[in-house]
């Protein structure tokens, strides 16, 4: 039972890789065709909230005011972000912008650094392993193809 679980978690793990991996190019070949950057928004969150639907047909239960802000998050914070991936999408290769992109967790955790109330410090591991990230991020293959490093 605890082995079918794990597999179950492996499959949703690279389903989500390959749905996420695959964004850039569709949107990519999407604006090729002449649909615009903010057309492309709504698409996405139609699919999202089918997807979300088939996997979990359940309906949770929350208090109107609860919906209304995850309407408002939803709205201000998706909308915003893909208009930004979108239009930049529009400007330069898809390559280019997947590693803006992932590069924003290691932007976060400096961030947090540098603005942390409580004091608290990275070290050790996991400043390391930000530190490969980043390196990581500044050598991807794809660019190193193009020779735009």
């Amino acid at each position: 039972m605890r082995d079918s679980k794990k597999l179950v978690g492996h499959l949703y793990a690279m389903f989500t890789i390959l749905v996420w991996g695959s964004c850039f190019v569709l949107t990519k070949n999407l604006l090729a065709v002449g649909i615009t950057a903010v057309q492309i928004i709504p698409l996405r969150m139609i699919l999202a909230y089918v997807t979300l639907l088939v996997m979990r047909p359940r309906f949770m239960r929350l208090p109107l005011r609860d919906e209304l802000m995850f309407i408002l998050i939803g709205i201000t914070g998706g909308s915003v972000y893909f208009f930004l991936q979108n239009s930049a999408l529009a400007h330069t290769y898809a390559a280019n912008v997947s590693i803006l992109i992932a590069l924003s967790p290691i932007l976060t955790v400096i961030l947090a650094q540098l603005f942390s109330r409580k004091g608290e410090r990275l070290g050790g591991r996991p400043a390391g392993a930000g530190r490969g990230a980043a390196v990581g991020d500044l050598f991807h293959p794809d660019q190193a193809l193009h020779g735009t490093i």
